[in-house]
């Protein structure tokens, strides 16, 4: 096709911000999405950054061929003895200074690392992560870790010594 009509022109003014090229072309029988590119960039039609995102067209109108960018990870552990403390953890497994061990309820070979307290990075409840995500939602509701073992079944009972 060559000459674009005025029906066309107000189509596309009338829907450039709502479409990706690709629908507008749908839309245009006998239009491809790069003529329908060239005909907007030529009658100085463009998107903002965060429509072309939107319409699934990436920042630079390149038709979904680029993903948004993501945004930056970051660690849910703000507290620096706990990210410590894991580091050492996953350290001292991979070197072999320390076996990771199955889950203490289940036996389930993938296991976690349970930290009771950061400044002893090394001594650690193996647990599978449903069984460490429970012992979590158990300490949450304001049981300590013994108390919150005992609710799971893991220990029976808890001596207190005095003076410790």
């Amino acid at each position: 096709m060559s000459r674009w009509s005025e029906l066309e022109i107000d189509f596309l003014r009338t829907n450039f911000m709502s479409m990706s090229d690709e629908k507008l072309a749908d839309c245009l029988p006998g239009r491809t999405k790069d003529a329908v590119y060239k005909q907007l960039r030529s009658l100085g039609f463009k998107r903002p950054k965060e429509v072309s995102i939107q319409l699934g067209m990436g920042s630079h109108g390149n038709f979904g061929l680029r993903p948004p960018k993501l945004e930056p990870y970051i660690p849910k552990a703000t507290n620096g003895s706990k990210l410590k403390a894991k580091g050492r953890v996953s350290y001292a497994t991979g070197r072999g200074y320390l076996e990771s061990q199955s889950c203490i309820i289940c036996g389930d070979l993938i296991s976690e690392g349970h930290h009771e307290d950061y400044n002893k990075p090394l001594e650690v409840i193996w647990l599978c992560h449903s069984h460490h995500m429970g012992l979590h939602a158990l300490k949450r509701v304001g049981l300590d870790t013994n108390r919150a073992l005992i609710a799971m079944g893991i220990i029976t009972s808890v001596t207190i010594q005095e003076g410790s």
